[in-house]
């Protein structure tokens, strides 16, 4: 694909790629809050698959939404919003989905504490939002994607 602007690689893949790295590191910081100290009603080894899982349909549902909505109608600072509304969209949602299973399963430590748990992360989601859309969307934000190769 030569067609560097409509290329799968920057419609699909750079928001699916840069929402693996966001989303994972907000996982992780997740676990450093509450997972260490947390009592799981579950086995943690199923906790961890059910995470893993809940990632990767986040990921790909962030970077097939991103990319099918903006595509190569958008961009700039429009796209970005767009992008940006995408992130928050699924990661909220997704949030919501596993408080549900918590409170059903207990796998994500959730229970203890939920409005604490549900308000950092909805708090990690929208500090992420801007910054997410931003460097799918800007060209500094496309030039540096460029040089690491996305």
């Amino acid at each position: 694909m030569k067609d560097e602007k409509g290329s799968v690689r920057t419609v699909y893949l750079r928001p699916m790629v840069l929402a693996a790295i966001f989303v994972v590191a907000g996982q992780i910081w997740v676990y450093a809050q509450w997972g260490a100290e947390r009592e799981s009603a579950g086995d943690l080894a199923e906790s961890y698959l059910w995470n893993a899982i809940v990632t990767v349909i986040t990921v790909m549902s962030i970077g097939l939404m991103s990319g099918f909505i903006t595509g190569t109608r958008y961009e700039g600072f429009v796209a970005g919003v767009i992008a940006a509304c995408c992130y928050v969209t699924v990661l909220t949602a997704t949030i919501l989905i596993c408080f549900q299973l918590d409170m059903t399963f207990g796998l994500f430590g959730m229970s203890r504490d939920p409005k604490q748990v549900i308000g950092v992360s909805l708090a990690l989601v929208l500090a992420g939002a801007p910054v997410f859309g931003w460097i799918l969307h800007s060209r500094p934000g496309k030039a540096a994607l460029g040089r690491v190769g996305l």
